[in-house]
């Protein structure tokens, strides 16, 4: 344990640090600033912190990676008790405020390096078999059959390498507790709104339909000179005795 972690357990509850959280959402509003806080439903300590397939999925994929193991308690317990006041998802990065032992909320920042062309390349050519399970997609739903298009190596959820943390605490931790409790809140936040996952990613998911559905188009006007093996080769008058 180091001594920011010892501070932070030793001097401040759980009690004080939501009645300062509770003022910091205060403050900023009077500044015409608005928080969006994360607020994780259900009860207990053993709770999941997300509900639907998108949130636990993001959260399996990040607790699988040893390299966040020892953080990632800290970060659920401060999710769990309201310290995460502010969370927003924007194209490749995620911006938030946590509630630590100071006054001021401690500013997190985690980045995702873009998907590479050829990653994209793969991600149409693996929906192109189904319209409609992207379709899926865009209204939110998860159509099983992609499930590996998101969880396989090199699939759409991000590896520890393409992932970039920054905290204004004093913790000098790669990956801290505000960090972990951030990273545990965007599995709440697709709970919530499925979409943004394709945001963060760089993807539009309505522009994703419209090149399956024009692939698929093209394909099909190449082959319209082409005969059919289905085309009967009778004479007409004669199968109707005309």
């Amino acid at each position: 344990m180091s001594y920011y972690d010892f501070y932070d357990y030793k001097y401040v509850t759980v009690a004080e640090k939501q009645a300062m959280a509770k003022k910091s959402i205060q403050r900023a509003a009077k500044k015409g600033i608005k928080y969006h806080p994360i607020i994780v439903a259900g009860t207990g300590t053993k709770r999941d912190t997300s509900s639907s397939w998108w949130g636990k999925a993001w959260n399996d994929n990040m607790e699988q990676y040893s390299d966040y193991e020892n953080r990632l308690p800290r970060g659920k317990s401060y999710i769990r008790n309201g310290m995460v006041i502010d969370l927003q998802i924007h194209k490749g990065k995620v911006t938030g405020k946590v509630q630590g032992t100071s006054t001021k909320p401690y500013s997190v920042t985690i980045t995702i390096d873009p998907l590479s062309k050829e990653r994209q390349k793969k991600i149409q050519e693996r929906c192109e078999f189904g319209i409609s399970s992207v379709e899926s997609l865009v209204d939110g739903q998860f159509p099983k059959e992609l499930q590996d298009l998101f969880t396989a190596k090199d699939g759409l959820f991000p590896s520890p390498k393409e992932i970039h943390f920054s905290c204004s605490c004093p913790d000098g931790a790669h990956l801290c507790k505000h960090v972990a409790a951030i990273m545990y809140g965007i599995g709440v936040r697709l709970d919530e709104k499925p979409l943004l996952f394709f945001e963060l990613r760089g993807i539009d998911p309505n522009s994703l339909v419209e090149k399956v559905i024009t692939n698929r188009l093209e394909s099909m006007l190449k082959n319209v000179d082409r005969p059919s093996d289905r085309i009967l080769d009778v004479d007409i008058n004669e199968m109707f005795g005309i």
